[in-house]
């Protein structure tokens, strides 16, 4: 069997080598690419003779799967949505599956980064000892106690939840489907609006689907404490741009924390970037180095399980 990482994983040369290693002891051949193909023609001829092609978030279309005449396995370590011809990976038996959860814990601790920035205005007292100048008090607002809306309660929501439970932290949640674990930890399901509504945190965790592309809107916003702030781990689609820029110019909210927003490469001139309670990363959420070496980890357990499933 013939493995190819397709693209670079982040993880360090020697995680790699112990990729390799682990599976050339099993008889197993590895290749790992260091760079991401420019084409869609360079990424079919690297996937070519590869029985499990291992990608982050490459598109595979169908004129890429039809050059892999041996691909039984097409591995990604992001969200699929959208990236892979199902159809055409159907019709080749090729079995697509995700190496996903690595980055839980990476995730829910920026998210409780951006919240400990934005509660006691970090960035602002930071460039204050910066300029020398230092008239402004900056008097900030514990954690502790607040009530924490979580949109989105799987992995990483769950995780934050858990974290706030041990400040003290009252745990609203909104999610199509509800699960067992949230109840144990005491989160409470609410609508919508009354998230908004009651919330001094709104976190945002939920996946990038039809569903919920543009789902919090002006009219969510709007109905936040003045106070309150919004702190958007998912994608920035999620969200109604021009909607949350106009709950900020209003005062409808304090601030906010973004990890993507509509595109991850943002104008210098985008309206975002002209608050000062706005904090705004290029989607770091999941690059830890532990992150990292649990992803190539994840890969390896995935392609495990289903070696057994190949070999009958």
């Amino acid at each position: 069997m013939h493995i190819v990482c397709v693209e670079p994983l982040m993880v360090t040369p020697e995680v790699m080598e112990e990729l390799k290693s682990y599976y050339a002891e099993l008889g197993h051949s590895c290749s790992v690419y260091q760079d991401r193909p420019g084409t869609q023609k360079e990424t079919a001829v690297r996937i070519r003779d590869a029985d499990v092609a291992v990608v982050t978030d490459l598109p595979m279309p169908r004129a890429v799967l039809e050059k892999a005449k041996h691909l039984k396995l097409l591995i990604f370590t992001s969200a699929a949505e959208g990236l892979v011809d199902v159809q055409a990976c159907k019709e080749r038996g090729i079995v697509i599956t995700h190496a996903q959860g690595y980055s839980t814990y990476a995730a829910a601790e920026l998210a409780f980064g951006m919240m400990i920035f934005l509660f006691r205005h970090l960035v602002q007292a930071h460039d204050t000892m910066r300029t020398g100048i230092y008239e402004l008090p900056y008097v900030g607002r514990e954690i502790h106690g607040k009530t924490i809306g979580i949109i989105g309660l799987g992995a990483v929501g769950i995780k934050v939840a858990r974290m706030a439970t041990t400040l003290g932290c009252k745990i609203l949640g909104y999610d199509m489907m509800p699960i067992a674990e949230a109840f144990q930890i005491g989160v409470t399901y609410v609508k919508l609006e009354q998230l908004f509504q009651e919330s001094d945190i709104v976190s945002i965790h939920c996946p990038l689907t039809p569903g919920t592309k543009g789902m919090i809107t002006y009219d969510h916003l709007s109905r936040m404490k003045p106070h309150a702030v919004l702190i958007n781990i998912a994608r920035g689609s999620v969200v109604d741009t021009d909607a949350l820029v106009q709950a900020l110019q209003e005062g409808k909210l304090a601030g906010a924390g973004i990890d993507t927003a509509e595109e991850e490469t943002l104008d210098p001139q985008h309206p975002l970037l002209s608050f000062d309670n706005v904090i705004i990363t290029p989607h770091i959420g999941y690059r830890t180095h532990e992150s990292y070496r649990r992803r190539a980890e994840k890969i390896r357990d995935t392609i495990d399980s289903w070696l057994p499933t190949a070999a009958t």
